[in-house]
């Protein structure tokens, strides 16, 4: 069956909005500038304070993470050990918008979407982990794969592998001119060959539904911000002076793979370029959170020797990436046993602890009696715990900028619903970015001092941005703010299928908007 419309995603993972509309408007982002100012577009509010590693699965499933489940990427907490765990495919909820569309006998086409699993037995084809930001592998490198198998030769033998090897681009963590330059060039060169594959695969057949991600803003954004930001405390005017901006030259080699991309699709597609979230400094008391409430218990948090902790980590980078990958299960072990990071440990036997779920957010999680196995607190007693952490949380103060340290305490179960509501955090405690959270103190806690040992320099802010191409009569529409849970319902509606569980709807001018005869972007 030939349906009437056909639908080409081109994502950005963290591509910031700000950053789009300022070089737009300076010229060097022509691709953007013409989407900006002749066509419709909003600003993506994605799951409020798990913005970042929920933000991929929310688009994908249609559903907020109460009911898909992942809020850290592909990581969570698992309640039956109190660590850590990886998500896996069995614990998928709902149904991605691929599946559905496969399913309903629709043809798709994947290229790198980030935070998901390969799509095996797809009505189409899949490329899995070419060059992302984090991999969906047990450890932090990537595994590249397709279906069917038999593309996975082809796309190597045309147009190579990932330059960082497969590496999460964490593992380079770069800081001198050299290294910084030839992570900048990585960048470059898996966007221009991102979208060389991207170009390929849409040249096949005739998609119904395509989707491709680009992941390099993400990857520039972690590692280049402080040469971008020259208010950013490790900013070097030297290595800013000697390399530029690296962040714009990656942005620019994506406005151009963008625009080539844009200007394949046929009269009958419908062209969204949709970037996830955005980007800034990277300010957090992640981690530093666990030390706090062992305090408020009454405990006291385990200090670490930051030199030491420096040192280890500055040595654990000069080693080569290969030899890296086969001592990682040594070093995680030591790292979590010894340091822990930041995390206090011996979760069994506390009231409540620190959760993993963004830089920007960090969770906690109750000790619940009938929940957790070893539960110390009741559920009669949790409204008013709840209410005391609050509380107490918001009275912190950076001592730096006499300002709050928490800028908002999310009770979940007042903001979520859904299946899962259960294995997500009780709270999420977000950062008052304003200024570098180095010394807080409370009445509760008194002075504690915090080190920020991270070796990415930007972090994620908690919008996104939209674009919809759909012809000649595109006109120049701000819609606002629309859900990230929108989308998917979205693409069902358009092509004709209905999603069986979602928290979004339809948006009208990319589901109910026929396209005209015109294709190309004119210049303005």
């Amino acid at each position: 069956m030939v349906y009437s419309k056909k639908i080409m995603v081109i994502g950005l993972d963290a591509g910031d909005p700000d950053l789009i509309a300022q070089w737009a408007d300076e010229g060097v982002l022509p691709t953007f500038r013409r989407l900006l100012e002749g066509t419709t577009h909003a600003r993506v509010q994605n799951p409020r304070a798990m913005e970042a590693g929920a933000a991929w699965p929310t688009f994908y499933y249609g559903t907020t993470p109460a009911r898909h489940g992942q809020y850290d990427g592909t990581r969570l907490y698992d309640p039956a050990t109190y660590k850590d765990a990886k998500y896996t495919p069995e614990l998928t909820h709902p149904l991605p918008i691929w599946k559905a569309l496969s399913d309903a006998g629709r043809r798709v086409a994947l290229v790198d979407p980030p935070y998901r699993f390969m799509a095996e037995g797809l009505n189409g084809v899949d490329l899995h982990d070419w060059g992302p930001h984090a991999p969906t592998s047990k450890n932090s490198f990537a595994t590249f794969d397709t279906w069917p198998a038999t593309l996975k030769s082809e796309i190597e033998t045309r147009f190579g592998l990932d330059p960082l090897g497969g590496a999460m681009c964490d593992k380079f963590a770069p800081r001198s001119l050299e290294d910084q330059t030839r992570f900048r060039d990585q960048m470059v060169d898996r966007a221009i060959r991102k979208g060389k594959i991207s170009e390929y695969i849409w040249g096949l057949e005739d998609w119904d539904f395509f989707l491709t991600v680009f992941s390099e803003c993400h990857c520039i954004g972690h590692h280049g911000w402080h040469i971008h930001d020259h208010d950013h405390p490790a900013h070097d005017p030297k290595i800013a002076e000697a390399i530029g901006d690296p962040m714009k030259d990656v942005y620019i080699a994506l406005d151009t793979a963008i625009g080539s991309l844009i200007d394949k699709a046929d009269d009958n597609t419908i062209v969204v370029v949709y970037s996830s979230h955005g980007i800034g400094k990277r300010y957090s008391a992640t981690k530093l959170l666990d030390k706090i409430l062992l305090r408020l218990e009454g405990g006291n948090p385990r200090e670490v020797s930051h030199p030491v902790v420096r040192l280890m980590r500055n040595t654990w980078r000069s080693l080569p990436v290969g030899l890296r990958n086969k001592l990682k299960p040594t070093q995680a072990k030591l790292y979590k046993e010894w340091f822990h990071d930041g995390f206090q440990g011996d979760r069994e036997s506390r009231r409540f602890f620190e959760v993993l779920v963004n830089d920007r957010t960090a969770g906690i999680r109750f000790n619940l009696k009938d929940r957790e196995p070893n539960g110390k607190v009741h559920p009669d007693e949790y409204d008013a715990l709840c209410d005391e952490l609050q509380d107490k949380l918001l009275k912190i103060v950076n001592v730096d900028t006499g300002l709050p340290l928490v800028k908002e305490v999310v009770k979940t179960r007042e903001t979520y619903e859904g299946d899962l509501l259960y294995k997500l955090p009780d709270l999420l405690v977000t950062w008052n970015r304003i200024g570098n959270l180095s010394r807080i103190k409370s009445p509760d806690i008194g002075e504690m001092m915090h080190e920020n040992l991270s070796f990415r320099t930007g972090d994620h802010r908690p919008e996104g941005v939209f674009f919809v191409v759909t012809g000649e009569e595109d006109q120049n529409v701000d819609l606002g703010y629309v859900s990230s849970c929108d989308f998917a319902p979205t693409f069902a509606k358009a092509l004709g299928v209905e999603l069986p569980i979602t928290d979004g709807k339809p948006i009208d001018v990319i589901c109910g908007h026929a396209p005209s005869s015109s294709r190309r972007l004119e210049p303005v």
